[in-house]
């Protein structure tokens, strides 16, 4: 006998609330994760005093990037993830990842599937 448990749209959308929050949650500082493809990073590198240019640099599956935590955006004030090298260098001013989830306003949140935890 096969039983099936259906759903509200209510309960569908508290499980993917609290699925979305539980993915967010694991981007603390310091936390190192290891890319599963070739991630791209993008941000402003200083050539100057008050001089700035667009600086992007992909990093290859297995690469080790540190969470640097989450802050606003230098030019925009967008909040963002940001990003450094595994030995928590910067990689560029708002080192952010291509790729997000939530759009501009929702965190800068890296797509499931581009990042593990590395233990």
């Amino acid at each position: 006998m096969i039983t099936t448990t259906l759903q509200t749209k209510e309960d569908w959308e508290a499980a993917d609330r609290e699925a979305r929050c539980a993915y967010r949650e694991q981007f603390k500082k310091g936390v190192k994760f290891r890319c599963l493809k070739p991630i791209r990073i993008t941000g402003m590198q200083s050539t100057g005093p008050w001089c700035w240019q667009g600086y992007g640099e992909t990093f290859p599956a297995g690469s080790i990037l540190t969470c640097l935590g989450e802050s606003m955006t230098f030019g925009d004030g967008v909040p963002a993830i940001k990003w450094g090298r595994e030995d928590d260098q910067v990689i560029c001013m708002d080192a952010l990842i291509e790729d997000v989830v939530g759009g501009m306003w929702g965190g800068q949140i890296p797509t499931p599937g581009l990042l593990e935890v590395a233990e």
